[in-house]
């Protein structure tokens, strides 16, 4: 007679019923990869444990949400490793999310696969009806924003993407979201320079291939597109440049975003000056001109100036507590514009 306990099931990364939200390379089917934050593997399920397993090619951190809160954070090996996401739940049915909350420059990410106990029922999951995109950032991604200071070095362990204003916004609004952002990337491409609009066209930021195809995933309802801190780190450069550069990413979007309300931000690192004045009135420029050719639906986004009494995350990136200020601004004009 044979007493030992049945094989756990094993759930490969291709199999349907799991949701992948996010900009996944899947040249390898066994070991799907992403580099943005935010990327995530949506798992609905019937059992009371669940295993997954993940590397990374650096330092990449996961949190792990299960039922709508986080639960832990796993710092990923860059050996393929069996991790244990969920345990001891009550019988019936869960989700798991396994979210990706560092930033490229901290690695890639492959997702191998599931272990569920014998007896366990994957079910299947279904994108949300609101969808955002987000371009952007160091601030986008979330850069040092758990810091605990300008001094304090930046890092995969105090940069939290799940912190960010975009992962805030998009969990108060109930909606996916997609995150295209770099930490020090710009809109404008000088000569020699990969900005915003080469990125925005790969499922690897710094790889010419593969390329993104926009054909996978949900359309998005809202684009938020927060740039300029990059551009004018240096001084001011020619108006023409910002709006001729910006007229042109935007034909992109809109022709793969035709419908979606587009926010174009700035903001918060940058202290009022000159410079500040200038990305803020050319903003508002480029999303004049847009409405004269007859793209409405876009408009201009000033996020407040970050305060010193907020705290500073790591090279005065914003800090949680400016994140959060952010998403405040952000929900509100979403709602406004969007009627969500």
């Amino acid at each position: 007679m044979d007493n030992r306990p049945p094989a756990p099931i094993e759930i490969k990364p291709t199999n349907p019923l799991l949701y992948y939200n996010g900009r996944f390379d899947w040249r390898l089917p066994g070991a799907p990869s992403a580099s943005y934050p935010g990327s995530e593997v949506v798992i609905r399920f019937r059992a009371t444990t669940l295993s997954a397993r993940m590397s990374t090619t650096r330092s990449d951190y996961v949190v792990v949400l299960v039922d709508g809160k986080p639960a832990s954070t796993i710092a990923l090996s860059k050996e393929p490793t069996l991790y244990v996401v969920a345990r001891d739940l009550t019988p019936g049915e869960h989700t798991v999310v396994l979210f990706k909350r560092s930033e490229a420059a901290f690695g890639t990410e492959s997702f191998y696969g599931l272990q569920m106990p014998a007896g366990s029922e994957l079910l299947s999951s279904a994108p949300s009806r609101r969808n955002i995109e987000f371009i952007g950032d160091s601030i986008t991604c979330g850069y040092g924003d758990e810091g605990a200071g300008p001094a304090d070095p930046v890092s995969a362990a105090n940069s939290n993407h799940f912190l960010s204003y975009a992962a805030v916004t998009a969990r108060r609004l109930h909606a996916d979201y997609v995150a295209v952002a770099v930490s020090g990337i710009r809109l404008t491409e000088p000569p020699g320079v990969e900005g915003i609009p080469t990125a925005y066209t790969r499922i690897h930021p710094d790889d010419q291939v593969p390329r993104w195809t926009f054909d996978t995933g949900p359309v998005p309802d809202v684009v938020v597109i927060n740039l300029g801190t990059n551009d004018f780190r240096d001084g001011i450069m020619p108006e023409s440049e910002w709006v001729d550069s910006y007229m042109r990413f935007l034909d992109f979007v809109r022709s793969k975003r035709p419908k979606a309300y587009i926010f174009l931000a700035n903001g918060p690192i940058m202290e009022p000056s000159e410079k500040l004045e200038h990305l803020q009135g050319w903003d508002r420029e480029v999303a004049s001109r847009r409405r004269a050719l007859g793209d409405t639906r876009i408009s201009a986004l000033d996020f407040e100036v970050q305060k010193a009494s907020d705290g500073y995350g790591s090279d005065y990136h914003p800090s949680v507590k400016t994140h959060e200020r952010m998403a405040d601004q952000l929900v509100a004009a979403i709602r406004r514009e969007v009627d969500w």
